[in-house]
């Protein structure tokens, strides 16, 4: 699990982008992405979150976030992601999801 606390944007996307190569190099069933602790993303955040889904995509592991703030589900509802990752409120949600 992945957790994300503060803010995502254009100066600490590159932090998340290189823990999901890292990550990806366990080579994972599950990845879950816990955005509970993070205040605020901006439209850089959406980008990472779809990159990185897609990664795992090719790679065969499965992939969620767990909701974040307010602010952090209104712009992953605006920017439609919320329709392409699977979401949940914990991750032992995520954990059952098959």
């Amino acid at each position: 699990m992945i957790a994300v606390a503060g803010e995502l944007n254009i100066g600490s996307s590159a932090r998340l982008e290189a823990e999901f190569e890292r990550v990806e190099l366990l080579s994972p069933e599950l990845v879950i992405v816990d955005l509970r602790e993070l205040g605020f993303m901006d439209s850089t955040g959406p980008s990472v979150v779809v990159h990185a889904h897609q990664r795992a995509q090719r790679s065969g592991w499965r992939f969620g976030l767990v909701n974040g703030s307010g602010q952090v589900q209104r712009l992953l509802s605006l920017t439609r992601v919320d329709q392409t990752v699977m979401l949940a409120a914990t991750p032992e949600e995520l954990l059952g999801e098959r």
